[in-house]
């Protein structure tokens, strides 16, 4: 993987990505959005509930990617489960991790306390972001110049950083065992989600992966442990 930590201080690193195109339903700027209001408005009541006030946020999300890096988080500063803020889509679960957000704007460097917001992939059914894409929740910042890199600033124990290529053999590895004990019998299953299923509780980190890329390392896996 290429260079991800631009500098590391008191406890924190420094990741360096760049702002790309969400799809505006955070912020219900799309004229597609089911959420004209935007969906971090409507949620905003139920997490100050739960004991997180973002309401002095912008409401809507700066995307940051870091692409070819995926950064897997953990350990939040809140996690909320089971959070049922609308009718046009299951519950879904929450969390959050205190960043500091450094940007370019036509007045210069701006730094800004901020989260990055995270609905989890396992319970969002629409508008899944891209692997190497972190959300971030902000004060309103103005004329952000996105031809500049992003600083993010994280503590180095709520993340590590990880590439397809990494996950998929760490996805194979895990799969090893299972399938030398079970064989064939391990793959034969009612319907392709259950597998999937299993294979993210084995590897959770393959819920990056697209389904084309599970079952290559599905694939490989029956070629390397049963053929």
């Amino acid at each position: 993987m290429p260079a991800l930590t631009y500098y590391s201080d008191k406890g924190f690193d420094w990741l360096e990505g760049h702002i790309v195109s969400g799809y505006g339903v955070a912020s219900g700027c799309s004229k597609k959005t089911p959420y004209p209001e935007g969906s971090i408005k409507l949620q905003t009541p139920y997490f100050q509930k739960n004991g997180l006030d973002i309401s002095s946020y912008w409401p809507g999300t700066i995307n940051v990617s870091f692409e070819p890096t995926i950064i897997h988080l953990q350990n939040p500063n809140y996690s909320f489960k089971n959070i049922n803020w609308t009718d046009t889509v299951p519950p879904e679960d929450f969390s959050f991790w205190k960043t500091f957000l450094e940007v370019q704007t036509s007045l210069g460097v701006t730094l800004k306390e901020s989260f990055i917001y995270l609905p989890h992939r396992s319970t969002k059914t629409i508008h899944h972001q891209s692997p190497y894409v972190l959300e971030i929740l902000a004060p309103y910042i103005s004329s952000i110049d996105t031809s500049f890199p992003v600083r993010l600033g994280i503590s180095t124990d709520s993340y590590y950083a990880l590439s397809k290529q990494v996950i998929r053999a760490k996805l194979i590895e895990a799969l090893k065992f299972r399938i030398l004990s079970a064989g064939n019998l391990f793959f034969e299953t009612d319907n392709d989600l259950s597998l999937k299923r299993r294979i993210a509780n084995i590897c959770i980190e393959a819920n990056y992966l697209s389904e084309a890329e599970i079952d290559e390392a599905c694939q490989k896996s029956y070629e390397l442990y049963v053929d």
